[in-house]
């Protein structure tokens, strides 16, 4: 094995590490952005959760409700009640009456009303 051999296999060698170590950092990183995706999911459920946005329990299918409210009438849903439509007639409003005022003002002058007694 010459040098040229020596060099071309240490060249393959370091591609292959090379090659092996990216491999190695992508699988990495796959796997932590999916450790990252189920926390962040896991941290919105526990949010809805506290905030009330999640419900008690699963709401029963509409099979599952009909069954049971064929079999047993007390968990049967009571009637919708009757809407009754009553009329209600309102007299119109008296219209007012238009009421004048008007104010007389008498003025007094004091001398020039002609009862002025004279003094002779």
């Amino acid at each position: 094995m010459g040098v040229s051999a020596a060099c071309r296999l240490a060249a393959a060698m370091l591609t292959t590490v090379t090659s092996i170590r990216l491999e190695a950092l992508r699988m990495f990183n796959r796997v932590a952005l999916l450790v990252a995706s189920l926390a962040a999911s896991l941290v919105l459920a526990v949010g809805l959760a506290l905030a009330g946005f999640v419900p008690a329990s699963p709401a029963p299918s509409a099979a599952t409700a009909a069954t049971a409210a064929a079999t047993d009438p007390a968990t049967a849903a009571p009637p919708a009640p009757i809407t009754q439509i009553d009329t209600v007639y309102v007299a119109p409003q008296a219209t007012p009456q238009q009421i004048t005022i008007q104010k007389v003002v008498t003025t007094h002058h004091s001398g020039d009303d002609g009862n002025e007694s004279g003094g002779d």
